[in-house]
């Protein structure tokens, strides 16, 4: 689907797993999300991030 799995963690806490993916756009991701989804047995939170440099030069415009 386009998608990397860059890594993956278990947690202690209220979640019980993150996955670190890349990919060419959000859609992809969503795509990957709701064929996941699909049987009602998982539930997804994604978060897109962008690395700190394109953050603050974002922030200056």
């Amino acid at each position: 689907m386009g998608v990397k799995i860059l890594s993956q963690y278990a947690l202690f806490g209220p979640y019980d797993f993150v996955n670190i993916l890349e990919a060419e756009s959000e859609e992809a991701i969503l795509k990957v999300a709701i064929k996941k989804t699909a049987g009602g047995k998982l539930e997804v939170m994604i978060l897109p991030a962008i690395p700190i440099d394109k953050f603050i030069e974002s922030m200056k415009e």
